[in-house]
């Protein structure tokens, strides 16, 4: 999709998931079902454990970049 959701209306905002390969035959589910962003959307547990493997990485990457800006941030107002 390449962040065409809400990440194109915030400012700053960036859209990501894992997009990880899938084999949707393993759940048992017609041809045609369970894709992505439809009623009936699945996913298989490896690849839903694995995707919050990623978020959390992320979340962390980014927690420790906002900590390193706010500090900066504070170095600056010092220095007036």
């Amino acid at each position: 999709m390449g962040g065409g959701t809400y990440a194109r209306k915030i400012p700053n905002a960036v859209a990501f998931g894992p997009r990880q390969e899938r084999n949707l035959d393993r759940l048992g589910l017609p041809k045609g079902h369970g894709n992505c962003h439809c009623a009936d959307e699945a996913e298989l547990f490896e690849n839903l454990k694995n995707a919050v493997k990623i978020y959390v990485f992320a979340l962390k990457k980014l927690d420790k970049r906002i900590k390193e800006i706010h500090k900066l941030s504070i170095i600056q107002e010092d220095t007036k």
